[in-house]
């Protein structure tokens, strides 16, 4: 990552977690630092916040499919399932491919 799009990768973690302080009961924030996390290949920073976001509205969707993803990038391959399927039960758009390369894996 070059070192100006790293810049502003830190300085957007940074204004999510000021806001995530702010407003902890806010699951979109926490949906949002985590994608952020994950966007920065930070998986495990990724799956807490997913996790924050699905405990505060366990139907959120985008939350249950960002946990697919960073269980799969952990190969925590039955967690991943487990989260991909009720992102699409909750009508979120799966990803195929995800779905594909989690189902080889178990």
């Amino acid at each position: 990552m070059p070192i100006s799009e790293n810049r502003i990768m830190m300085q957007l973690l940074s204004s999510i977690k000021k806001a995530a302080l702010i407003k902890p009961e806010d699951g979109a924030i926490h949906y949002n630092l985590g994608a952020a996390y994950s966007n920065n290949e930070q998986y495990e920073q990724a799956i807490e916040q997913y996790i924050k976001a699905v405990e505060i509205d366990p139907a959120m969707a985008d939350a249950h499919n960002g946990l697919a993803f960073g269980f799969y990038k952990l190969k925590e391959y039955d967690s991943a399932w487990r989260h991909i399927i009720i992102a699409d039960e909750l009508g979120t758009e799966i990803d195929e491919n995800l779905l594909a390369a989690i189902e080889d894996k178990l």
